[in-house]
């Protein structure tokens, strides 16, 4: 969406913008043949920052009696708590490219608001975290040199912590992959990267399923998710049209 840049009107309006663009999809869903029930926010970056603020911010702050309901969020290297940007760049050693003092990009998107004190608590989506929220897909490098990585892992670890009763479970393929390809880490390595970020449980996809074509291999691990009953389902995939493997996956059945 064409939303107001920083320049223009600071926060809150480039949220507001967005809030009244799904509204406006929302109530125009027959004419644009729209799904209310499946839709998602998807940005980089600033673009994340957008996405879950407009998601989690309850419309009452800034006065809107509309509808914004989204079902999910995909967030790829999103600055999610604005003023510990600093204290992770230093200890990430990237502090000279990635900054939120009030004379950076950050400051300029806060303008007036930046010294105040609620206005940054609305424009930091940590704070934001609540039990009615979109399911969230949180990506993010450990190379990035503008927004710290910490900023998604800290996001997720108070998520964890604001709802200790959820499970995260990762189905991952063993030592070899699809079509019987030699994984680049073995499946000892994949697991501990798993657990060192907090998820609760690592199950190993057979190898007969691992080393299948696609549609097999994703066989085998909905199969297993399925038995546990899961309620959120995120998967990776190379293409970003979610409306082609919808297709796909009503051809398959």
């Amino acid at each position: 969406p064409d939303y107001t840049l920083s320049l223009d009107a600071p926060f809150p309006q480039s949220v507001i913008d967005i809030k009244k663009c799904i509204a406006f999809l929302r109530s125009h869903s027959d004419l644009y043949k729209i799904d209310t029930n499946n839709i998602t926010l998807w940005g980089e970056s600033a673009g994340a920052h957008l996405a879950l603020e407009a998601g989690l911010v309850e419309n009452s702050h800034f006065d809107l009696a509309l509808d914004t309901r989204v079902k999910n969020i995909i967030a790829m290297y999103a600055p999610s708590n604005p003023l510990a940007i600093n204290a992770q760049a230093e200890k990430l050693d990237i502090l000279d490219t990635a900054r939120s003092d009030k004379d950076t990009v950050f400051g300029i998107y806060m303008g007036k608001n930046y010294d105040d004190e609620r206005q940054m608590n609305l424009a930091s989506p940590i704070k934001q975290i609540n039990d009615h929220m979109p399911n969230i897909i949180l990506e993010h490098g450990t190379k990035d040199a503008l927004v710290p990585y910490l900023q998604s892992v800290e996001f997720f670890n108070k998520a964890k912590e604001k709802y200790p009763d959820s499970l995260l479970i990762v189905v991952t393929s063993s030592s070899f992959t699809q079509r019987g390809d030699i994984s680049l880490l073995n499946k000892w390595d994949k697991t501990k990267i798993a657990l060192d970020n907090n998820v609760d449980l690592v199950i190993e996809l057979p190898f007969v399923y691992s080393t299948q074509s696609s549609d097999l291999f994703a066989e085998g691990a909905i199969s297993i998710l399925n038995t546990l009953k899961i309620d959120t389902l995120v998967f990776g995939t190379e293409r970003d049209n979610i409306s082609d493997l919808e297709l796909l996956a009503d051809i398959q059945i």
